[in-house]
């Protein structure tokens, strides 16, 4: 995985120091654009490793958040609701998580869909395009992240509610 994120730090890097071709909302130069050609073969590899890597993870963390809604969330908020207690906190929060872990399925789907469209492209035939739609599928892969990170903060908003309707609980 390092030597994924160095190889393409290394190729952007590299690209990012001559001039121009317009790829996305940047400028390739004709120097840029042989480095691409050069490094593409290694480059396609270590993104085909990435993606591997990545749809094992999304599966398996994927299924995580959906049994936190699913088994834990919703059962949770329903009991308390049915024993006529406020269950507001809680079920705003599970309202929020849920539209994340949307957000974070409609994001993952369409960050394989470019890493998937990067690794059906000749890059050593369209070096510009290539390139596109490896800093797409980096902007996508950080949207991704972006979801996890919000989905473990309601994670743990919601542990804390849990906690404090407990404590409330105790003391009535």
């Amino acid at each position: 995985m390092q030597k994924v994120v160095i190889l393409l730090s290394v190729l952007g890097v590299s690209l990012a120091l001559a001039m121009p071709v317009l790829a996305r909302d940047f400028v390739l130069s004709d120097q840029q654009i042989e480095d691409i050609r050069a490094s593409c073969v290694k480059s396609q590899a270590a993104l085909k490793r990435v993606h591997t890597s990545d749809a094992l993870l999304r599966v398996n963390i994927g299924q995580r958040y959906e049994n936190i809604s699913l088994r834990l969330m919703a059962p949770l908020n329903s009991r308390i609701a049915l024993n006529g207690l406020d269950v507001v906190d809680l079920a705003t929060t599970t309202t929020s998580y849920n539209q994340e872990l949307k957000d974070f399925v409609k994001n993952y789907r369409e960050y394989e869909t470019t890493v998937a469209n990067a690794l059906k492209l000749k890059c050593s035939e369209q070096p510009v395009e290539y390139y596109s739609l490896v800093d797409a599928s980096r902007e996508g892969r950080a949207f991704v992240r972006a979801n996890m990170v919000r989905l473990d903060q309601l994670i743990k908003q919601y542990r804390s509610q849990v906690s404090d309707f407990s404590q409330k609980r105790d003391l009535k």
